[in-house]
């Protein structure tokens, strides 16, 4: 499949635009394993989630305005969900018409004789005056029974959806949170909240005391907001003046509110941890320092980087033993960067801001946990069993899962143990990176344009490290001297 966006004129820029070619997909299953969505609006398409990057989805900006449409279309451009916003408004209403359910049918590649008449059970936000529902089959797909429902205003239809079995309604609540997922949620808000108390205490008081490498955190600061920038400016959707200011205002706050808090955890963190444990910041200080051709500097990214693939390993088994227990193959990967350049340099520099923070909450807390453990082992192993407790518990398949996380954080920890700070950062990237990406060797399939941009990039990281590490020498340059 090749998936390309195109704007419409200034005229209307709140359309949208997609069309697809598809390829290495069965375009007749159904339902299908992919379906793409299109928005359209009378207005800009204008992004109003806090936070983000800024691309427009399915659900924002909400579908609230006259002549909003939101649809999905399968892999073969069958038509499996619509939605439209009627006139708020009509000075002469016209007649009220019955709804047409055919048009809509053959859209959908459904044979309306073959569906029996039902009763509505799912209501569309908009505004409509005839309603209706019929159960029946997928074509040749007697074990996947449907539902499918539909509405219009004035005869035009304004909602229609395919429902099956796995469908779950989004706007209710259907299930409250497990035991296992509240202890999860108290988990990362109480790290949360003690990060920023402590991480704001600690930071004032070393400044009070002239203590911290303030020039590191300042480029760390500087790096997080750069690249949180760069992601709004490849991944969002942007619209004319004036509402790109106002996005532009979001994204720049945003971006300011990641650097300093990462400058506050480094201040906070780094003259405690330089003076009780200085080994696992060595090459990550020099590297900060501009020591990026240091040798110990390649060697804690070269090990990162083949750490990370081995974790990607571990998580590919741990998956794959789930979905022989009936599992989906997990929804991790980004399909926006699948389909374009601009989308997948979004998520490429979301990896590289999401390791600089993840890395350094994975540090502070361990950190905290040698402090109060006195022992390097025992603040591993507490490690271990805290947080591979707490998500083993909250999957749905605890033994598989817990033994996963068992495996993946006890190499986080003896990664940071022994190499460090710096060997941390590169393997949660790595690892983030090539979960949120789908890989193959067909480099003309429709994702393979990201595969092979990610494959070269780890090819030049691993090439760069290693050229580093060794000091230039050749490698086999000792064994030809003898």
């Amino acid at each position: 499949m090749e998936l390309a966006v195109a704007e419409a004129g200034p005229d209307n820029w709140g359309t949208r635009r997609i069309f697809t070619t598809l390829k290495g997909l069965p375009e007749s299953q159904q339902p299908a394993p992919m379906v793409f969505w299109y928005r359209e609006s009378p207005r800009p398409l204008q992004t109003e989630q806090f936070g983000g990057p800024g691309m427009v989805t399915l659900g924002d900006p909400p579908l609230r305005v006259s002549g909003m449409v939101s649809l999905m279309l399968d892999s073969a451009g069958r038509l499996v969900y619509l939605e439209a916003v009627p006139p708020q408004m009509e000075d002469s209403p016209p007649a009220q018409k019955p709804l047409d359910p055919a048009p809509l049918f053959t859209a959908a590649g459904l044979d309306l004789a073959q569906f029996k008449p039902a009763e509505p059970h799912w209501t569309p936000l908009a505004s409509v005056d005839a309603r209706a529902a019929w159960t029946g089959i997928f074509p040749g797909r007697p074990e996947n029974p449907i539902r499918v429902e539909a509405a219009a205003w004035r005869g035009k239809p304004v909602y229609f959806q395919i429902i099956g079995p796995w469908t779950q309604p989004s706007r209710m609540q259907i299930r409250q949170s497990s035991s296992s997922q509240r202890a999860n949620q108290l988990l990362w808000t109480t790290v949360f909240v003690i990060m920023i108390i402590a991480g704001s205490l600690l930071a004032w008081r070393n400044l009070r005391l002239g203590r911290g490498d303030r020039h590191g955190a300042f480029r760390i600061a500087v790096l997080a907001f750069a690249v949180s920038m760069g992601m709004w400016i490849f991944g969002g959707h942007h619209v004319p003046w004036p509402g790109e200011v106002d996005l532009f205002s979001v994204a720049a706050a945003v971006a300011l509110l990641q650097g300093a808090q990462l400058w506050i955890a480094y201040i906070a963190l780094e003259p405690f941890v330089r003076r009780h444990w200085p080994k696992t910041i060595i090459a990550w200080t020099r590297s900060l320092s501009g020591g990026l051709r240091d040798p110990l500097v390649g060697r804690d990214i070269f090990i990162g980087l083949l750490v990370g693939v081995a974790y990607d390993l571990v998580i590919a088994g741990a998956l794959a033993l789930d979905m022989r227990q009936g599992d989906g193959p997990g929804d991790n990967v980004h399909l926006p960067a699948l389909g374009s350049f601009p989308g997948y340099t979004s998520v490429f520099l979301n990896h590289v801001l999401g390791a600089l923070g993840g890395g350094l909450v994975f540090f502070l807390i361990l950190f905290l946990l040698r402090v109060l453990l006195r022992r390097e082992w025992l603040a591993g192993l507490a490690m271990i069993v805290i947080f591979a407790g707490v998500r083993g518990l909250n999957a749905d398949h605890p033994v598989i899962d817990t033994s996963m996380f068992v495996v993946i954080y006890g190499i986080l920890v003896v990664l940071m143990l022994r190499f460090g700070l710096l060997a941390v950062v590169v393997c949660s990237f790595v690892t983030d990176l090539i979960i949120a990406l789908v890989f193959t060797p067909d480099f003309t399939a429709w994702y393979g344009t990201t595969s092979l941009l990610t494959l070269l990039s780890l090819i030049a990281l691993a090439l760069y490290a290693f050229r580093i590490a060794t000091a230039g020498k050749p490698l086999f340059a000792g064994l030809l001297d003898r």
